[in-house]
């Protein structure tokens, strides 16, 4: 196995960059008095609109999610990522092809965790659905990966919080792959990360957030 370290030092760039550290230049506009963008003021409105109307509404909205820049981000960033690591990073033997998706699984794991992970007063988890997106285009078969997320964004507004939806969609992901018969260890893996934040949930005690209604909860007249 040949490893090409340009190439990985931009796929670990992309996949382990900590999605809060997208939030730095927000913050200073914002102290800085500078008013937000359109999207980001029409973003506000949307969930201010939904949340007065269930505030106990846990479920992920698609249009609420479309109409977030940073989503677009982690999709665009993981599933770069991805391929850099999985296409320009090495070069391997179809014998060390196991041993190869073991490395990718790890990298990716590392990924999942700094994403999911947030240290701050108190263990914070949140969903990273739009980079674990990004990630199945390179990990999986794209078209049945398109298949999944597109099936589970139908789907998505009647499970009740990102916990159910994101077991969803690990269901969803393998059940394809494995429905036309292109399950192979690097889909396995990619099922597992997509998990692997329920997981952390169940065995921390930690609810599973999304980072916009965190955000939203922040801002109010309440927060500190």
């Amino acid at each position: 196995m040949t490893l090409h370290p340009i190439y990985l030092v931009i796929a670990l760039i992309l996949l382990w960059w900590p999605r809060q550290w997208l939030q730095l230049g927000r913050r200073k506009v914002s102290h800085r008095g500078v008013s937000s963008p359109p999207f980001a003021r029409r973003r506000q409105q949307d969930e201010r609109a939904r949340i007065g109307r269930d505030p106990n509404d846990r479920s992920v909205h698609l249009r609420s999610e479309l109409g977030r820049i940073r989503s677009y981000i982690d999709l665009v960033r993981s599933g770069a990522g991805i391929f850099v690591l999985t296409r320009w990073s090495f070069t391997a033997t179809p014998e060390a092809g196991r041993n190869l998706a073991l490395v990718i699984g790890a990298i990716v794991l590392i990924g999942t965790l700094i994403q999911t992970v947030r240290p701050r007063r108190q263990l914070e988890l949140v969903a990273p659905i739009w980079y674990l997106s990004g990630l199945t285009f390179g990990m999986g078969d794209w078209y049945l990966a398109l298949f999944a997320l597109c099936l589970l964004w139908a789907i998505g507004f009647v499970l009740p919080g990102p916990a159910l939806f994101l077991t969803a969609y690990a269901v969803l992901f393998s059940g394809f792959h494995y429905g036309f018969d292109r399950v192979s260890l690097p889909v396995l893996l990619m099922s597992g990360m997509i998990i692997l934040p329920v997981l952390l949930s169940l065995l921390s005690g930690r609810p599973l957030e999304l980072r916009l209604k965190r955000l939203i909860a922040d801002s109010g007249p309440e927060s500190k």
